[in-house]
């Protein structure tokens, strides 16, 4: 899932955080 800056910008604080936080696990997922 990849957001253009200003998508991220209009989206609520925390839509953002669990956004990152996917992204982040997701991240983690693929090293192993």
């Amino acid at each position: 899932l990849y957001l253009s800056r200003n998508q991220l910008k209009s989206l609520p604080p925390r839509v953002f955080d669990s956004l990152t936080q996917l992204t982040l696990l997701n991240l983690e997922g693929n090293q192993l």
